[in-house]
């Protein structure tokens, strides 16, 4: 499990930096260094993290339905938040609370892959 723990930690702290990045360097290169990292991150979070969720659940043999509803709930949440805050309509609204959740929730993120003592 500690192998899976601590790419798990990386990635989301490499998405937090990534996601950081146009605020760090507000230009192309920001942007580009955001995709860059924040999806190397993302992408080895998605590929090990589900992994380590299959680890710490209590019974292996229902192992398919278990983690359904935490890897679809926050998506689908953020989606709908986004669409309400950030529609369009008004041009003075601005990503940067949009970005700001991310970083938080990725650092969130890593702290409570931290905290995981052991496999039941």
């Amino acid at each position: 499990m500690h192998t899976r723990k601590v790419p798990v930690i990386i990635a989301s702290l490499l998405f937090a930096i990534g996601t950081a990045m146009p605020w760090i360097m507000p230009s192309v290169t920001g942007m580009y260094l955001y995709a860059g990292i924040a999806g190397l991150g993302y992408g080895v979070y998605s590929a090990i993290d589900q992994a380590l969720n299959v680890d710490v659940l209590p019974n292996k043999e229902e192992a398919g339905k278990d983690p359904s509803a935490s890897s679809t709930w926050p998506p689908r949440s953020a989606r709908r938040w986004a669409h309400h805050h950030l529609d369009g309509k008004d041009h003075d609204r601005s990503f940067t609370p949009a970005f700001a959740i991310s970083i938080i929730m990725a650092v969130c993120a890593a702290v409570f892959v931290l905290r995981i003592q052991k496999v039941k």
